[in-house]
């Protein structure tokens, strides 16, 4: 469910990562005159203000305007419902129909309270839910002054999908994806079209101030990240929303609205060109191919009865990863990496766990400089752990015992809780050699060092 919660932005809306997360409650004042609680005929008269100007900075026509459902909360999950079918056929290829109808309804529902507004591409309608907004500018601490610039915001955020799904077969964009890399790519071109067009309008119709309220929610200013779970959840959420309103301003600088025409039908295939702009291309680089390494590993510990998952890693999700560290460091990790690949393995009745990450750099003298800057991320993320548990052991050091690599280092960290109890025990090992970075993280799993050894060894790729 994660990556059709995270990947999906347009489908799904979430507050760790969506369309729209709640926008709620300031103190309660009188009705529409505070903009808290408009009526469905001033939703429709913004509606009927807003498409003239998302026409403009698009430079195509509306079909038709779509039909309002407004807070119904079991029509607005049919609505998303419908549109995350496909999805998880995707996601479940052996479900049957009707059992991807019933897992997306009932998805759907839990998600309908995390929801202000949705287009379904499916239903061509759109869903809004205006009686939460009080309680979302609340959670969000959000001047209730900016109720109704808020409202206005999300509806020409919505209705630029809506305009989007009219000229362009948006779930045939998810469903042709051959990765989940990809899909995150083609959710923040179509998402970052959004973030760009809501932007242009709200300076046009005089409610910028409450367009950039409402787009501190997906950056995470507006709530607290206690921890690093939260922190990769963040990160993902402003990587599809912001760094896509980037990529789609860029490039509107350069070929306005028809290259953004261009680059919904054709999008990047890697969310490291929605990162650097001025690399798009409809298909991708050859890469590194880094299954061969990890493969192996995958069928042995699915001998042993473990819990196999192996995926090829993206900007977005070394983003994640490294949320805790600074932005020029992330930047600085991830700009040499040609290829990344991850697999994790998981006990199947216990919460022992490990994850193998194969990095291939650019060039062998990134390897030094990619290992103290991994170094420097671990620490980070360590001291974040640290706001919410006690510290009640930690180690760094060289790998005291032999590995056959140019250098290594290893972390042992245990926190706990006040109550002495044990929050996070971790092992993680990083080791480079010529081009291969290769990080080890072993969670609440004694793991013998000559295993730890092995498996180092093997994705270095030492005889």
């Amino acid at each position: 469910m994660q990556t059709l919660v995270v990947l999906a932005g347009i489908l799904i809306a979430s507050a760790a990562a969506g369309e729209a997360p709640p926008l709620s409650a300031a103190p309660q004042t009188s009705g529409s005159a505070a903009g808290l609680r408009p009526t469905e005929q001033e939703i429709r008269s913004f509606v009927a203000e807003i498409a003239p100007h998302i026409e403009r900075v698009m430079e195509r026509k509306f079909k038709k305007l779509p039909p309002l459902v407004i807070d119904d909360a079991e029509a607005t999950a049919r609505i998303l419902a419908a549109d995350m079918e496909p999805l998880f056929r995707r996601q479940y290829p052996d479900w049957g129909e009707q059992r991807i109808a019933r897992g997306a309804l009932a998805a759907a529902r839990g998600l309908v309270p995390e929801l202000l507004g949705k287009y379904g591409v499916r239903a061509e309608t759109l869903a809004l839910r205006p009686g939460d907004l009080p309680d979302t500018l609340r959670q969000h601490r959000i001047d209730p002054a900016h109720a109704q610039g808020i409202l206005k915001t999300l509806v020409a955020h919505e209705l630029t999908h809506a305009l989007q799904a009219q000229h362009v077969d948006l779930l045939g964009l998810y469903t042709a994806c051959g990765s989940n890399d990809a899909l995150a790519a083609v959710t923040a071109v179509i998402e970052g079209q959004a973030m760009f067009v809501q932007h242009e309008v709200g300076k046009a119709l005089g409610w910028a101030e409450a367009e950039g309220q409402y787009t501190k929610i997906f950056t995470g200013q507006t709530a607290d990240f206690p921890d690093p779970a939260h922190l990769g959840a963040k990160a993902r959420q402003e990587f599809t929303y912001i760094e896509g309103k980037r990529f789609a301003q860029w490039h509107y600088e350069r070929g306005k609205a028809a290259r953004l025409w261009e680059i919904l039908a054709k999008p990047p295939p890697s969310t490291r060109m929605i990162a650097r702009p001025e690399t798009y291309a409809p298909v991708a680089p050859p890469r590194p191919d880094l299954a061969p390494v990890l493969n192996p590993l995958a069928d042995l510990w699915r001998r042993r009865g473990w819990l196999v998952t192996q995926e090829e890693l993206g900007e977005i999700d070394l983003r994640a990863a490294y949320a805790s560290a600074d932005r020029a460091t992330v930047e600085a990790i991830t700009e040499p990496i040609r290829a990344a690949r991850q697999i994790v393995v998981q006990a199947p009745k216990a919460p022992a766990r490990f994850r193998l990450t194969v990095f291939e750099l650019a060039n062998p003298q990134a390897g030094s400089r990619a290992l103290a800057l991994h170094h420097k991320a671990i620490v980070g993320e360590v001291e974040a752990y640290r706001k919410g548990w006690r510290l009640r052991s930690r180690r760094f050091d060289r790998w005291p015992f032999r590995v056959r690599a140019q250098s290594a280092m290893r972390y042992a960290v245990i926190l706990e809780d006040e109550n002495g109890q044990s929050g996070l025990d971790r092992t993680i090992v990083v080791a480079a050699r010529g081009t291969r970075l290769v990080e080890l993280v072993i969670d609440d799993y004694a793991m013998p060092q000559g295993e730890m050894r092995r498996l180092v060894d093997d994705a270095l790729g030492l005889p």
